[in-house]
């Protein structure tokens, strides 16, 4: 998000009619919307992991010739293609575009995202672009933004005020991921005032009425914000905050080598979102049908008008839903002619133990040479400092968290799925590495213990069940049986060696109560199993809620 919304309340349902989107927006405590959680934490890494993938894909596409329209088309297929791998057995979960694909150029600053039935745009030495995308996860949001010049090497760098503009955008960008720790007890609008400070050294200018701000599940704004050469009315009005532990946030820095004044020119603005609590009885059929097709498949995110079959109908009811407020435009805006502008944006959590920057890619200095020199010994300070302290040898890094590095952002996830899914044969024919779970040996009663607490049964998968880790003859306690009837080969055998298997299987013995089962883990030679599988071949109801 570059501009200042509007308004600042927030609505997370969205509407009744995005129903998949409205459940996962409103359900669970705070702790389950917060990065303090660790499921919470891995979604926001999925979707930062995806974001960086697509940012480095269209850098690579960055060259002379190369058209703006179809990068914009193809970084929105890779961000579509990418989400929908992930969660595909969990129906709940919303995933997708939490940004569309803007590549602006020069003075251009931001928003650009051409329709295809507009003149081609095609890309010249030279030129300074910037790449503005985002992607989510079950309504937790991760954006980026990257600046680039096309045809810059390291034999042949970028000079002069391109180079200024380029440097002075990432490094004030790197400074106020350093201000967000809560310990400094910096100000939002202390931030805004070092923002334009820094911008001078390099003889450059924030964009006025640009928004750094937090993120929050299914909500792109949030209601902290720091917004870089605020305006005296701004100033006065500007609702001052501190930042806080296990907040998320979009730094987004957009930078001048001009005055830092935008304005709209003749270029059609394509990149709307609906906006938070409002109602209007719409005239036309036309905005009717694109502002009801805009919640089914974007919900609360921004979103490309280049995205609906009918560009005309999109057209039409997008100019009526803005023109009554129904939808929130994002224009294109612009700098003076002759001027450049950058942008750097990243996604970062402040953690207790620091900042985590989960998107953006590393500045590419060798390929600038900037004549700027930073004096100022604050801005010096916070840029040698640390983002979060190192990683204590032979410790676990004062609880430093870790990214789920299992995703998998190509089709092998898929693939390696559909694998797993064999039922009926004998654990021979598995080579008794028949679960995808990761398990370690008790040497003294040869039980199983599951390295993960949670993880699905690799027969069942297709359900999602989880089930705990389990300790001696506890049972699983938290599977419902009536949902499905039929299981098998619950134990993950996964380097297992046949003299292990001797100890384990299920037992079935009749409660006191009723004619129900409780299961429990007996001893049994495994030439048993191989002559008869209890483990994969045995179908059967029970149910595991009270323990003889």
């Amino acid at each position: 998000m570059a501009t200042k919304p509007k308004t600042k309340q927030r609505d997370l349902s969205s509407d009744s009619s995005k129903s998949d989107s409205s459940k996962n927006s409103s359900i669970g405590d705070v702790k389950d919307l917060s990065p303090a959680d660790d499921k919470v934490f891995n979604k926001y890494g999925m979707a930062a992991e995806i974001v960086n993938t697509v940012l480095k894909e269209l850098i690579a596409e960055i060259k002379v010739d190369a058209e703006v329209g179809e990068l914009c088309s193809r970084g929105d297929a890779r961000l579509l293609q990418l989400t929908s791998s992930l969660f595909k057995r969990e129906k709940n979960v919303q995933k997708g575009i939490a940004m569309p694909t803007c590549i602006s150029i020069d003075n251009c600053a931001c928003h650009f995202s051409p329709l295809r039935s507009e003149p081609k745009v095609l890309l010249k030495e030279g030129q300074v672009v910037k790449i503005d995308l985002g992607a989510h996860v079950d309504g937790y949001i991760a954006t980026a933004a990257h600046t680039v010049v096309v045809g810059a090497t390291r034999d042949n760098k970028v000079t002069g005020k391109k180079a200024n503009v380029i440097v002075s955008a990432y490094n004030i960008m790197e400074m106020v991921l350093r201000m967000l720790k809560p310990e400094k007890n910096f100000k939002n609008v202390e931030i805004s005032e070092r923002i334009g400070k820094m911008a001078k050294i390099y003889e450059t200018t924030p964009i006025e009425n640009m928004l750094s701000h937090q993120v929050e599940r299914f909500r792109s704004v949030g209601d902290k914000q720091i917004i870089q050469n605020p305006t005296d009315e701004q100033k006065s009005k500007t609702e001052k905050c501190t930042f806080e532990n296990y907040e998320v946030y979009t730094i987004d820095i957009l930078i001048s080598t001009g005055e830092g004044k935008s304005k709209t020119l003749d270029a059609r603005t394509t990149i709307f979102k609906k906006t938070d609590d409002m109602v209007y009885n719409l005239k036309l059929k036309t905005s009717r049908t694109f502002f009801h097709e805009a919640l089914q498949k974007f919900g609360s995110m921004p979103f490309s008008i280049r995205d609906f079959e009918d560009e005309k109908v999109a057209k039409i009811g997008s100019t009526e839903c803005a023109k009554h407020d129904l939808m929130q435009s994002y224009p294109v805006l612009y700098e003076k002619e002759g001027e450049y502008v950058a942008q750097f944006k990243c996604t970062a959590i402040i953690m207790p133990n620091g900042i985590y920057k989960i998107t953006g890619i590393p500045l590419d200095n060798a390929t600038l040479k900037c004549d700027m020199k930073i004096d100022n010994n604050e801005f010096l300070a916070l840029l040698n400092e640390p983002l979060k302290p190192k990683k204590k040898k032979g410790g676990s890094g004062g609880g430093d968290k870790e990214i789920n590095k299992e995703i998998v952002v190509e089709n092998k996830k898929e693939n390696n799925l559909n694998k797993e899914k064999v039922v009926g044969k004998v654990m021979s024919d598995y080579n008794l590495n028949r679960s995808r779970s990761a398990a370690i040996l008790d040497s003294k009663s040869l039980f199983a213990y599951p390295i993960s607490k949670t993880y699905s049964v690799p027969n069942i998968s297709d359900y999602s069940i989880n089930y705990t880790i389990y300790h001696g003859l506890k049972t699983y306690d938290n599977v419902k049986p009536t949902a499905y009837t039929t299981y098998r080969s619950y134990f993950p055998y996964k380097n297992y060696e046949p003299s292990h298997l001797n100890s384990l299987y299920w037992n079935d013995k009749p409660t006191h109560f009723s004619n129900s089962y409780n299961r429990i883990l007996q001893p049994r030679h495994y030439t048993d199993h191989i002559k008869s599988p209890f483990f994969l071949n045995y179908s059967c109801t029970y149910y595991p809620w009270l323990w003889i």
